[in-house]
């Protein structure tokens, strides 16, 4: 049986895949959306980035990425949607 490369699935996204900057921001975001938002490894929407899903009401966030959509990276590492009908950020 052949072998499958699963390095599409692994790689690692670079800056100039995120289709913008990635800088640092000090702050908090809530979640103003009445559901729950998901967690990605990557500030992506590609859906194999998806880790997972929260429901925070508030949540600090270190960087922001700004491309085509925006992301924030939580604490944790996780990144989430910075799409203001769905989070709101907040500076400290």
């Amino acid at each position: 049986m052949p072998e499958r490369s699963h390095s599409r699935a692994k790689k690692k996204l670079s800056i100039e895949e995120v289709e913008g900057p990635i800088e640092e921001v000090e702050g908090r975001i809530r979640r103003i959306y009445d559901g729950h938002l998901r967690l990605r490894r990557e500030p992506s929407m590609a859906d194999n980035v998806i880790c997972g899903v929260t429901n925070f009401e508030v949540m600090r966030v270190l960087r922001k990425a700004d491309g085509k959509d925006t992301f924030f990276q939580t604490h944790e590492g996780y990144w989430v949607t910075g799409d203001p009908e769905l989070v709101e950020f907040m500076t400290e």
